[in-house]
């Protein structure tokens, strides 16, 4: 199995995320009036109640970050420690280094852990930080 290694060209969440603090540095972004949507649409409801599956309700987290998210964001603050970044090529160089430096197993990892983090939740009702 290849690492991921991402296309420098696809916007991604980092991307996007750099665009906003690039933005809101320059005056030209109000974070306050961002809004996020909600975790599920209306629509999205309707379309499952007409299906015979049990929906199981997900654990409180950020809208912005996904549960599959959790194991990448907390390895990727731990390397982001103490690290400055100067340009936009320094983050976007970070970046590729950071995930060509993973080996499939920490994705399997990660991913293998999202039940039992659901399970703590749901168990405890609780947020799981």
């Amino acid at each position: 199995m290849d690492h991921f290694r991402p296309d420098p060209n696809h916007p991604t969440k980092c991307h996007s995320l750099f665009v906003s603090i690039q933005l809101e540095s320059a005056g030209e972004c109000n974070t306050s009036t961002i809004t996020p949507r909600p975790h599920v649409a209306k629509t999205t409801k309707s379309l499952l109640a007409t299906f015979t599956w049990t929906v199981l309700a997900h654990p409180s987290y950020s809208p912005d970050l996904a549960p599959t998210d959790y194991h990448l964001v907390s390895d990727m603050q731990r390397f982001l420690e103490g690290t400055d970044f100067k340009t936009k090529s320094d983050v976007e160089n970070w970046l590729v280094s950071y995930f060509a430096s993973k080996k499939p197993e920490f994705w399997r990892t990660g991913t293998m852990s999202l039940q039992n983090r659901w399970l703590t939740v749901v168990d405890k009702e609780v947020k799981y930080y």
